[in-house]
């Protein structure tokens, strides 16, 4: 069997096979029980404890939610023997990772010393280096958050349940009952298809032109930066130096670039790129629904689309 080392570089590359964010989407206190309940459970391994207030809270607001888990076989737990942390299983590895800088599930200290003699002792003899989780630990189980059960529950129920909606903390001019929000990955040069500039809409795939391509990332950047996404079109026309015959002709090319994706008709493209006075525009989606090819993007042969990766949360 293939030994992991469950080090950043080896989860962040998982992702970026999969066209996924980097770091869970879910990873936050409020969004995932299992990242709250890992991380309230550090302390047992001599990390900080958190605000007493704020735990209290937390643990209250999931207990009202159907998504909190009523098996304890299901529930983060840490083992100590005389007060000293042993081991840990079932934890969120976004949470582990935090404290020990590995992603795993399941943690567990060296048993005695002669147990770790024997392990320092072959580790040696096979020069592996120092960053390697098998020099602090005698057992782990690597996992990536796609391992995990609960991203594919928070994932559905991100999208179809209006609680989990209220709960991202959507602004005043997002929250429209009238509007779908859209899942959307961009990709950019797609080895397979032959395609440059390549996004996925809800699934649907589509390479834009060159100049559509860099004012969608852009769009999606700003969003992701923060929950409001507007951008000055023609303030960013001239900052990227993007050839410009009027901010209104360009949307419109990409509206009209993206109503070739079935799903998408022209109100719904109106919906989705959005405008208001004073020459602003926006895709109207939640920026957790968006997602990047990080590799691909900082490799792309126009310097334009790398300068915008590289500013990329």
């Amino acid at each position: 069997m293939e030994f992991i080392n469950p080090t950043l570089e080896w989860y962040k590359l998982i992702s970026a096979k999969n066209n996924l964010p980097p770091r869970c989407p879910f990873a936050s206190s409020y969004k995932c029980p299992i990242y709250y309940q890992s991380l309230s459970l550090l302390e047992d391994t001599g990390a900080t404890k958190l605000d007493e207030k704020e735990d209290k809270q937390l643990e209250e607001y999931w207990k009202k939610s159907k998504l909190n888990p009523i098996l304890k076989e299901e529930m983060p737990g840490v083992t100590t023997k005389n007060d000293e942390f042993t081991s840990l299983y079932n934890f969120c590895p976004e949470v582990t990772f935090l404290r020990f800088g590995y992603f795993a599930s399941h943690l567990s200290e060296f048993a005695d010393e002669i147990d770790k003699d024997i392990r320092y002792t072959e580790l040696e003899k096979r020069n592996i280096d120092k960053d390697d989780c098998r020099w602090y630990f005698q057992y782990f189980t690597p996992k990536h958050y796609t391992d995990c059960s609960y991203y594919s529950i928070l994932l559905a129920n991100h999208i179809d349940q209006k609680n989990d909606i209220d709960e991202i903390k959507l602004t005043d001019s997002q929250r429209k009952d009238d509007k779908r929000y859209y899942r959307i990955n961009i990709i950019g040069k797609d080895e397979n298809r032959k395609k440059e500039n390549y996004i996925e809409i809800d699934g649907n795939g589509i390479e834009l032109g060159k100049n559509n391509f860099i004012l969608f990332v852009k769009l999606a950047l700003e969003l992701k930066r923060n929950n409001e996404g507007w951008v000055n079109i023609e303030s960013f026309v001239q900052e990227i130096d993007l050839s410009f015959t009027g901010r209104h002709q360009l949307i419109g090319r990409l509206r009209e670039n993206l109503m070739k994706i079935k799903a998408l008709d022209n109100n719904s493209v109106k919906e989705l790129i959005e405008n208001k006075k004073g020459g602003f525009y926006r895709i109207f989606t939640h920026p957790d629904f968006i997602t990047f090819n990080m590799e691909k993007l900082l490799n792309h042969k126009d310097p334009r689309v790398r300068k915008l990766a590289e500013e990329l949360p």
